[in-house]
C-alpha cells in the first residue's frame, strides 16, 4: 500500500484531532506526585507508634512535598493494639531528695517529674493525662504503695510501720499499663 500525500495529510489531521480531544484542563498535568514518610510516635493516631504517609502533587515543581501540597495523610501503625502500652522505671530515693531513676520502657511517651512532699511521701507529675478507666499501676515492693490519684498524678508512700513513713528505697520498679 502506497502512501499518497492525501493519505498522509488525512492521517496527520486525524491524529491531531484525536490528540486534541484527549487534552484535559487539569492544572496538574505534567506535575509529579510525591510521597513523604515520617516516624509516627505513640499517640492518638497510632497507639503503638508507626509511620505517617503524606501524599500530594508537587505544584511548584521543586521536587519536595511541602505542607501546602499535602492532599492526603494515612497511618500504618505498629503492633497488636490489644496489648497495653507501658511505662516502666526503676526508682531510688535517699534522704530528703526526690526519687530519681532510669526509664526502662516508655511506650506511653510520657515523662514523670518526682517531688518529695513529706517524709516517705512522693508525688509524680505525669506530662500527659492517662485514661484512669484503662490504667493499672504496679510496683515490686510491699513496703512502697503506688496509686494514681488523678490522670496526671501518681503518689508513692514508703511505709516503715503502721502509719509511719520513712525515706529511702532502692531499685523500686514502677510500671504503668494503659489498656486499649
Amino acid at each position: 500500500m502506497q502512501f499518497t500525500l492525501t493519505r498522509v495529510l488525512i492521517l496527520t489531521i486525524s491524529l491531531a484531532i484525536g490528540l486534541s480531544s484527549c487534552k484535559k484542563d487539569d492544572p496538574t498535568d505534567g506535575l509529579n506526585s510525591l510521597v513523604r514518610t515520617y516516624e509516627e510516635p505513640v499517640g492518638s493516631n497510632c497507639a503503638s507508634g508507626g509511620i505517617r504517609i503524606e501524599t500530594g502533587v508537587d505544584m511548584n515543581s521543586n521536587g519536595e512535598l511541602e505542607a501546602s501540597e499535602v492532599d492526603e495523610i494515612k497511618y500504618v501503625c505498629n503492633g497488636n493494639t490489644n496489648q497495653p502500652l507501658t511505662y516502666a522505671a526503676i526508682l531510688s530515693q535517699q534522704g530528703s531528695s526526690a526519687p530519681s531513676g532510669t526509664i526502662v520502657n516508655n511506650e506511653l511517651g510520657v515523662t514523670i517529674t518526682w517531688t518529695r512532699t513529706e517524709q516517705g511521701k512522693y508525688t509524680g507529675t505525669i506530662s500527659s493525662p492517662l485514661d484512669l478507666q484503662r490504667t493499672l499501676v504496679l510496683n515490686n515492693s510491699n513496703m512502697v504503695s503506688c496509686q494514681l490519684t488523678s490522670a496526671t498524678e501518681i503518689k508513692l508512700e514508703n511505709s516503715c510501720g503502721v502509719n509511719a513513713w520513712c525515706d529511702g528505697f532502692q531499685n523500686l520498679m514502677v510500671e504503668i499499663r494503659v489498656y486499649p
